[in-house]
């Protein structure tokens, strides 16, 4: 049997909608159609409509459904409805007799007592369950969202959707009976009678995997190609000899928003082996060629000087001294030490206009520092009166030239400041 899945109405109620929505809200709910998998069949899906009196919000018709099929004139013939309820996703039985509805936008984050699915014949209601009623795991496989929880898999074994058994068939039976397939995100896959809604059995779907699960068979098959990239490389030795090298992937499926490059990329985190006045990180992202190589031209002696550098700054001086300074990142991708190179150049552009070429830009340096977290809020009770702050920085390691943003009003305003402290430009 053909299956019958609305997935896309919550991406074409949010683009039509008026109202622009965030990432994790519910899509305004739409009407719809389809039809059954032999195409003869049809169900019309309407939501329900609102209205005001006396100030107020009331129903002036509940949401509704009726499946219909074609006649012989090619009309279409009302078979029944259903009342009372909205779902974006059902299944359709290809005679036209039963509905599977699946349950709404799940937001029971704690007890799961969300409609799971529903069995309907000729519109009526046979048998539902809940979430909970269904779910061996939910504790260790369910994933969570700010609004909303997901409860199926990604991707599984066998489609959700309508199936028979295949066995012997009994004596005046024409073909086994009707079931239903659903599969739960931790692989709990049931087959229901579509008769009854009851369950007929209970399997384990060892394909099932959640978004999660397919994220970290991403991540482990980058971690592995990350490492063994970073084996061959030219640069290995005299990484290993200044840092400890961490957490290498290969990244070939997304690009990072902060890498200014395009194609591939190769990152890792480095813990200098070195000891500075404040605790040293260095996230770095270099270029994967079309060879299969790491193009990496930033050498530890740069990173060195750009750390250095930093420290030794009066701006960064006074961060230490106001701990607002508790350690040190620096940023590297492909031949430049910083990665926000639009915003560099941005920054750039206001307080010191001029050429701004490849060479210019190479020894700017991107540093950020987080607080010691021991600024008060005498508004907030211990803990919470602790304020954590991040500040970020760009440094040019040849002239000693620093750019801070001035946070005392909005917008905040790039300031640029000598070696010695000193502001250059605008007072």
């Amino acid at each position: 049997m053909s299956r019958f899945i609305i997935r896309t109405l919550a991406f074409v109620a949010a683009t039509m909608s008026c109202t622009p929505l965030r990432a994790d809200d519910e899509a305004a709910p739409s009407s719809w159609f389809a039809t059954s998998g032999l195409g003869n069949v049809m169900f019309k899906m309407v939501v329900p409509k609102w209205g005001e009196k006396a100030g107020k919000d009331v129903l002036v018709r509940e949401a509704f459904g009726v499946a219909y099929e074609i006649d012989e004139e090619g009309e279409l013939k009302e078979l029944w409805r259903t009342r009372g309820w909205h779902s974006r996703e059902v299944y359709l039985s290809n005679d036209g007799r039963y509905l599977v509805r699946m349950g709404p936008w799940a937001s029971d984050q704690v007890n799961h007592s969300d409609l799971a699915i529903a069995f309907y014949d000729r519109g009526v209601l046979l048998k539902e369950y809940r979430v909970c009623d269904l779910l061996k795991d939910a504790a260790n496989k369910v994933i969570y969202s700010a609004s909303h929880y997901v409860w199926r898999p990604e991707v599984q074994g066998e489609e959700t959707g309508f199936t028979r058994e295949h066995r012997v068939l009994l004596p005046n039976e024409a073909e086994p009976p009707l079931m239903f397939h659903l599969v739960m995100i931790d692989k709990t896959a049931y087959r229901f009678d579509v008769a009854t809604g009851k369950v007929h059995r209970t399997t384990v779907d060892t394909k099932a995997k959640s978004r999660g699960d397919l994220f970290r068979e991403a991540r482990d098959v980058e971690a592995k190609e990350g490492r063994a990239l970073y084996a061959s490389s030219s640069f290995k030795e005299a990484y290993d000899a200044n840092f400890r090298v961490e957490e290498p992937v290969a990244r070939r499926q997304w690009k990072t928003s902060t890498v200014w490059f395009e194609g591939p990329e190769w990152h890792a985190a480095l813990a200098p082996l070195k000891r500075y006045a404040l605790p040293a990180r260095v996230g770095v992202a270099f270029p994967i060629s079309p060879a299969g190589k790491i193009e990496c031209s930033v050498t530890p002696a740069e990173i060195d000087a750009a750390i250095l550098a930093t420290l030794k700054h009066p701006f960064v001086k006074q961060l230490v001294a106001d701990k607002m300074a508790a350690d040190l990142h620096l940023q590297v991708t492909g031949d430049r030490l910083h990665g926000r190179t639009e915003e560099l150049q941005k920054m750039l552009s206001q307080v010191l206009p001029g050429d701004q070429n490849a060479e210019s830009l190479r020894p700017w340096a991107e540093l950020s520092f987080d607080s010691v977290d021991t600024v008060e809020n005498p508004l907030l009770p211990p803990p919470h009166n602790r304020v954590h702050k991040t500040t970020r920085v760009f440094l040019n390691i040849r002239t000693g030239q620093l750019i801070h943003e001035d946070e005392s009003k909005w917008p905040y305003q790039p300031v640029l400041l000598d070696a010695k402290g000193e502001r250059v430009g605008k007072r």
